[in-house]
């Protein structure tokens, strides 16, 4: 939040630009501006933009202190804002949202830091989840509205959503889809389940990309967004998720889960527009099928 420490009390009449060119002499007519357009001025308490505003004897004016904007951690990086939505692309070993063990290191945290930076009354919402072990594309909302209009496209399974999932074996099939019921156990692990009262329908469609020695390169779509969903199908298929050690994975070659949200499409709540983001395969991933 800013602070507001430095005060001055108007004399005469004139414009805000004027007594803030007589308060900073030596400031540029572009430093004035920008002075205001960041929210730095307030006249009797409320935060004014407008040079031509007139002051009058007896008004209040706040110089709020320059505001320093948080850096994002290297692990995250924006691939989208406006005023209605954050897209972004997290590494691997990052937090969505807080845990019991973990309230800081999130990518929530991070975006709540850097919208409040911009200003204070901004806010954040997560529409959806990625697994912390995961890598790739994630939307946040900045309003409430916002966030419902795009987590019914969700519910709805109109997003477009495609991952890339690196497992172990030679996958014999060139493509094909798992549909079967979820349900989560009292540890919070995920399992297939033949009762459709107590699971969830999921299902996602795989489609080899690539293979090499002992290990098979899959582009997922999932039809649902169920927690786990690509881990536990690929999983039943024999074919575990590379260091997914909690559902069968002997072998973890890239110290890291073999799973990267590659695209993510929706309609843009406000606009109407379709929108599209892409990110490519993480290096490693990469470097392992680069024989």
């Amino acid at each position: 939040m800013l602070s507001w420490g430095v005060q001055s009390i108007i004399k005469q009449p004139l414009s805000l630009a004027e007594h803030l060119r007589v308060l900073y002499p030596a400031s540029s007519q572009n430093t004035i501006k920008k002075l205001l357009e960041r929210d730095r001025v307030k006249v009797n308490g409320i935060i004014t933009r407008l040079g031509k505003t007139r002051l009058h004897a007896g008004d209040c004016v706040e110089i709020g202190a320059k505001i320093f904007v948080k850096r994002l951690p290297d692990d995250l990086e924006i691939l989208f804002e406006d005023e209605h939505l954050l897209v972004i692309n997290k590494n691997a070993n990052l937090l969505t949202i807080a845990t019991e063990k973990e309230k800081e290191a999130t990518a929530y945290a991070y975006l709540y830091d850097y919208v409040k930076a911009q200003k204070p009354e901004n806010k954040i919402f997560i529409v959806h989840r990625l697994d912390k072990k995961a890598s790739g594309i994630l939307v946040f909302a900045r309003s409430e509205a916002v966030k419902r209009k795009l987590q019914a496209q969700f519910e709805t399974h109109d997003i477009d959503r495609a991952y890339i999932a690196i497992v172990q074996g030679r996958v014999k099939d060139e493509s094909g889809t798992v549909q079967n019921y979820l349900a989560e156990n009292r540890a919070y692990k995920v399992y297939v389940t033949t009762d459709e009262k107590r699971g969830k329908l999921a299902i996602t469609h795989y489609r080899v990309c690539k293979r090499v020695a002992g290990y098979t390169w899959l582009e997922i779509k999932t039809q649902t967004g169920r927690k786990h969903q690509i881990r536990v199908h690929l999983a039943g298929l024999g074919h575990p998720i590379i260091g997914d050690k909690e559902y069968g994975s002997t072998k973890n070659p890239l110290q890291r889960l073999g799973l990267h949200a590659s695209r993510l499409g929706f309609v843009h709540p406000a606009t109407g527009k379709k929108m599209t983001f892409e990110v490519d395969a993480p290096p490693a991933f990469r470097k392992m099928f680069a024989r």
